[in-house]
């Protein structure tokens, strides 16, 4: 492969039948060919972007916290595992889910343009919210951080510096003497929020609830599709 390539991406939103058509365009050539080619196909600057904005981007390399996300030559975000999902068995298969060169549909959560850094998040497609927005009766995908002795309950991790706690009663609908050996660290859940707080401090603080009577009226509660509405 010709170390000069340049990958164009261009990519149209088509408002009737909803479908994003994607077309990668393949330059390779003389610096006349890259700057007429910016012309025709302008490639997005971080100072761009804005929270919020639903981009495209391209698998570059996956870990097992991280994937990292090519928007362009020169723009990099990052998608932390938790939040690719809501759905505790996709979250199991992180590395699974995203292939080199695979188009990710996600929304920019955070940026810096002075540290170029580019917050990416997937399952935020569905809600411009941020983690720092977090309200009662939200469902999220989260994954056991600790164990807390004795009737302590859990602590889980909501987001890569987010973590909610969940007491020993909202792990289950029904009472078992040992209700904390049914999960362990490093397990992935989902789980609905209870209630929302500061500390003193001015710490968030979280109270989750993994009982599944719970998530699911929540899931009662939220608005069915109008399946008439294409």
């Amino acid at each position: 492969v010709c170390n000069r390539m340049l990958f164009r991406v261009f990519f149209v939103n088509n408002l009737i039948n909803r479908s994003i058509e994607l077309f990668a365009i393949i330059l390779a050539g003389s610096s006349e060919n890259i700057e007429e080619a910016d012309n025709y196909f302008p490639l997005p600057t971080l100072d761009s972007l804005q929270v919020g904005q639903i981009v495209i981007s391209y698998v570059k390399e996956v870990h097992d916290e991280w994937a990292w996300l090519l928007l362009s030559p020169s723009i990099m975000g990052r998608l932390f595992v938790l939040d690719s999902s809501n759905d505790p068995v996709e979250l199991a298969h992180f590395k699974e889910r995203y292939q080199i060169g695979q188009p990710v549909k996600c929304r920019a959560m955070k940026i810096d343009c002075e540290t170029g850094k580019l917050d990416l998040s997937v399952r935020a497609l569905n809600t411009a919210t941020n983690l720092a927005d977090i309200k009662v009766n939200d469902i999220l995908g989260g994954r056991v951080s600790k164990i807390l002795p004795g009737i302590g309950g859990l602590s889980v991790q909501l987001g890569a510096h987010l973590f909610g706690r969940v007491h020993v009663a909202d792990l289950l609908d029904i009472w078992k003497d040992y209700p904390t050996s049914d999960f362990q660290e490093g397990q992935f859940v989902k789980c609905v929020v209870i209630d929302v707080s500061k500390s003193v401090t001015g710490n968030m603080q979280i109270d989750l609830s993994l009982r599944d009577s719970l998530i699911g009226l929540q899931n009662d509660r939220k608005p069915k599709a109008n399946k008439s509405s294409r």
